[in-house]
């Protein structure tokens, strides 16, 4: 039987550029805030307008800043990138939702 020589590659890494990396981690810990920032404002003005009985009007407003993010992320000159958008939107759906019921229970109103 042959034996198969086994050749030792070393693995290259990329450089890594730590300015960059920094400026990026930044902008992805300024959106997961400002989203969920706008879940609890979203989600206690969505009780509002359900204790006073506009029950689509809370539900289309937050499914509006959910499609909003974006771009108040490029107003405010945060750049992020789809994956990081995903879960922004997620954590924004969870805060909007979680806050909402929260403003419904009766410390609220």
């Amino acid at each position: 039987m042959a034996k198969k020589e086994i050749k030792e590659e070393e693995d290259v890494l990329p450089e890594l550029d730590e300015k960059e990396f920094l400026i990026k981690e930044i902008h992805k810990g300024k959106s997961v805030v400002i989203s969920y920032g706008f879940g609890i404002f979203t989600g206690f003005i969505s009780a509002f307008f359900q204790y006073i009985g506009l029950i689509p009007v809370s539900v289309v407003m937050g499914i509006a800043f959910a499609f909003l993010l974006p771009y108040i992320f490029t107003y405010m000159g945060i750049n992020v990138d789809r994956k990081s958008l995903a879960y922004d939107l997620i954590a924004y759906i969870i805060a909007w939702i979680t806050f909402w019921i929260v403003g419904l229970n009766p410390p609220f109103f």
